[in-house]
């Protein structure tokens, strides 16, 4: 009997020891799937107030390629080219603080402007719905009351009297009368956000 529990214990040791390693193998697993998911944050700092922009890709870049001509219906709908992004406005000291979302084309996109559709969405409950476009790229020719640089277009200007996050979705495709091949389509376009604290 004595060596039958010596047995016995030594396999619940056993037990306890391999399922302590894969609990810990499990956390640490989540750790590191939660720290590559983790949001990248971009802070603007007003004058009584900031916004935070944040996003879960390394950068505010949003680069598209091999994007195939499709009429406004289906581009508002596909889920090809987008990117995700929110705003949070902490009002601090200020009563309310607007904001400009604007985009603004980088160096190495070779599409034109005029075969580029761009369509931004706000999070609406569980659905995103229409704030902006569809539209094709439209700089600006000098630079915003807000900041936004010349040779950017401003998507939607927003006013918020509390702190409030709001979630975004961009979205990218080529004009259905775009002769582009898709091997030839990349567009590069930064996302920044500009305000002002009041």
């Amino acid at each position: 009997m004595k060596n039958k529990d010596g047995v016995s214990s030594k396999r619940l040791v056993y037990w306890i020891l391999a399922v302590s390693i894969f609990v810990a193998a499990v956390v640490v697993g989540a750790f590191v799937l939660f720290s590559k998911q983790q949001s990248k944050v971009k802070d603007i700092y007003l004058d009584s107030g900031d916004l935070l922009m944040t996003y879960t890709t390394d950068s505010n870049v949003f680069n598209v390629s091999n994007l195939s001509p499709m009429s406004d219906i289906m581009g508002m709908r596909s889920n090809n080219a987008y990117f995700d992004f929110s705003v949070a406005a902490h009002l601090d000291n200020s009563s309310e603080i607007e904001y400009e979302i604007a985009v603004q084309k980088n160096d190495g996109s070779i599409i034109d402007d005029k075969d580029i559709r761009i369509y931004l969405q706000i999070q609406d409950g569980g659905s995103y719905v229409k704030l902006f476009g569809p539209s094709y790229f439209t700089p600006l020719s000098e630079k915003s009351s807000f900041g936004a640089p010349a040779n950017s277009m401003i998507l939607s200007k927003v006013l918020r009297k509390k702190d409030t996050t709001d979630n975004y979705r961009l979205r990218v495709w080529l004009a259905e009368d775009s002769s582009i091949t898709s091997d030839l389509s990349s567009y590069s376009l930064t996302i920044n956000v500009y305000g002002h604290a009041k």
